[in-house]
C-alpha cells in the first residue's frame, strides 16, 4: 500500500510554516512562505510537484485565508482543523511544548491519522464565505456599538456639565409631556455640540446663530428646539472646559460614525441587489437590508444544514441533552454564531413591530403579557421561529423539497458542512423532513 503523505500548516501574520511528512517515515521537510504573491506561487508549485498529497491548515478563514484562496483558485483540495484540536492532539503525541514547527507537525500527523481511519473527509473545506459582504456587514455592527458607546458617553457629559439641559433633551424637565426626549444622534443637535460644546455660552448666541450651528435647515422641530435651548440656557452655569472638549470630540465622533454606517450599508444595498437569497428574506415585512444580509453574510450557505434544527443550534437557539444512565437534562450551548445570534433577535424585534397581526405577534404579547416572561427572551422564541421560515425560504430557493434525501450518505461536513457531489456528508443525524411548499411561517410579504 502506498504510503500517505500530508502538509501541516500553521499560519501567522506574515506567512505560514509547512511541515511535509510521510506515513510512518519520521523525515520531516520544513518549509515557510510569506503570503506575498512570488511565495504563495511558490507554494503552490511545490503542493503540484507531489502527488496524492492531504493539505491541512490549522484554523480557517482566519490568518489562513490569503493560503485558502490560492488553493482554491487552483483547484487544490485542503482541511482545516479547530486549533483547539491541534493543541489536544500536539500535547498527546508531541508534548507540551508550542511552537510554530510543532503546530505545523501536529497538523500533518492529525490529518494523516484521520485519514487511516477514513474520517478525514469530515473537515474537508466545502463552502466559503462572501468575504466582501461578511466583511461589510461584521464592520457595520462594530461600528454600530461603537456609535451606542459614544452616544451613551456623551449623555453622561451633557448631565454632569448641565443637568437642565440633560432634563430638557431626555423630554423630564418641569412642565414638558413625558417620552418627548430627542435622540443624541440627530445632526441638528450633533452639529450643535461640535460647534458650540460650551452650553454656557449659548445665552450670548442669538436664535439665528444657534439655528445656523444646528445646520441651518429651516424645520419646524429644529426651530422649536432652538426656542428652548435660547429659552434654557439662560440657568446655565459655566463649564469646566475639559467636560467641553471631550463633548466636542464625542459629538464629532458620533457624526463621523454615522457617516460610516450610512456609506457601508449603501454598499450593502448594491450588493442586496445581486444577491437573490438577501432579496428573498428582504420581502420578510421587518427584514431590513443590513439585517438581511448580515443573516447570509454568516449562514455562508444554507446547505450546510440539513434541519431547521441544526440551523437553531448553530444560531444559538437550541440546548444540549446532557443524559448519562438514568439522568436526562438539557443545557445551554455556548457554542454558537453569535453573530448570527444577534442578526436574527433584530429580525425578531421588527418583526413583531411592524407585523402586529401576525400570529408570532401575538404569541410574543401572550409570552410578555401573560406569562410575564422578558421582552428579550419573547424575542428569541419569535427567532427560533423566524429561523423556521428563513430555513425553508432559502431551500426553496434552491428548488430542493427534501435536502435530507439529497444530503444524507455518510458522516462529516465541518460546521454541519456538505459536499456538493450526491454522495454528501453530514455530521449531524437525519432530522424530520421538510416540504419547502408549506406555508412559511404564514409570514406577511412587503406590497
Amino acid at each position: 500500500m502506498e504510503q500517505r503523505q500530508a502538509i501541516g500548516i500553521d499560519p501567522d501574520s506574515n506567512g505560514f510554516k509547512c511541515i511535509y511528512m510521510k506515513e510512518g517515515d519520521k523525515k520531516l521537510i520544513k518549509k515557510y512562505f510569506h503570503v506575498d504573491k512570488v511565495e504563495l506561487q511558490m507554494f503552490i508549485e511545490w503542493v503540484e510537484k507531489l502527488s496524492d498529497i492531504i493539505i491541512a491548515i490549522e484554523g480557517s478563514n482566519g490568518q489562513s485565508r490569503p493560503i485558502e484562496k490560492v488553493l482554491r483558485e487552483n483547484k487544490i483540495v485542503f482541511y482545516s482543523f479547530k486549533p483547539s484540536a491541534v493543541t489536544k492532539y500536539r500535547r498527546v503525541v508531541l508534548g507540551e511544548n508550542k511552537n510554530n514547527d510543532r503546530d505545523a507537525e501536529a497538523t500533518a500527523s492529525l490529518a494523516l491519522s484521520l485519514a487511516a481511519q477514513d474520517r478525514l473527509d469530515n473537515y474537508k473545506r466545502i463552502w466559503f464565505p462572501e468575504t466582501g459582504l461578511q466583511l461589510l456587514t461584521r464592520n457595520h455592527a462594530k461600528k454600530t456599538r461603537n456609535k451606542t458607546a459614544t452616544i451613551n458617553s456623551l449623555w453622561k457629559l451633557i448631565r454632569i456639565a448641565s443637568p437642565d439641559l440633560y432634563l430638557l433633551l431626555k423630554g423630564k424637565e418641569k412642565g414638558s409631556e413625558e417620552g418627548k426626549k430627542s435622540k443624541l444622534d440627530n445632526d441638528n443637535l450633533l452639529k450643535l455640540f461640535s460647534l458650540r460644546p460650551d452650553f454656557s455660552e449659548w445665552k450670548n448666541l442669538s436664535e439665528e446663530e444657534i439655528f445656523e450651528a444646528m445646520g441651518g435647515k429651516r424645520l419646524r422641530g429644529v426651530m422649536e428646539k432652538v426656542e428652548k435651548i435660547k429659552k434654557m440656557s439662560q440657568n446655565i452655569s459655566p463649564i469646566d472646559s475639559s467636560i467641553s472638549v471631550l463633548i466636542k470630540s464625542e459629538a464629532s465622533q458620533i457624526l463621523f460614525l454615522k457617516q460610516e454606517l450610512k456609506t457601508i450599508s449603501t454598499e450593502l444595498k448594491k450588493k442586496a441587489a445581486n444577491n437573490k437569497a438577501i432579496q428573498n428574506l428582504t420581502d420578510i415585512k421587518g427584514f431590513g437590508v443590513n439585517t438581511s444580509s448580515k443573516i447570509i453574510a454568516e449562514l455562508v450557505d444554507i446547505r450546510r444544514f440539513l434541519s431547521d434544527d441544526n440551523l437553531a443550534s448553530y444560531s444559538g437557539f437550541g440546548r444540549k441533552t446532557n443524559d448519562t444512565g438514568d439522568t436526562k437534562n438539557e443545557k445551554k450551548n455556548y457554542l454558537f454564531n453569535r453573530r448570527l445570534k444577534d442578526a436574527f433577535v433584530t429580525a425578531a424585534k421588527n418583526f413583531v413591530r411592524f407585523n402586529p397581526d401576525h400570529h408570532l405577534s401575538g404569541y410574543c404579547r401572550y409570552l410578555v403579557n401573560k406569562k410575564k416572561m422578558e421582552k428579550t427572551e419573547s424575542y428569541k422564541r419569535v427567532a427560533r421561529s423566524l429561523v423556521r421560515v428563513v430555513f425553508k425560504r432559502l431551500y426553496g430557493l434552491l428548488k430542493i423539497s427534501d435536502p435530507i434525501e439529497v444530503l444524507k450518505k455518510k458522516e462529516g461536513g465541518m460546521a454541519n458542512g456538505k459536499t456538493r457531489n450526491t454522495n454528501v456528508l453530514s455530521n449531524i443525524p437525519p432530522s424530520r423532513k421538510i416540504n419547502v411548499n408549506d406555508n412559511v411561517g404564514r409570514c406577511q410579504i412587503k406590497k
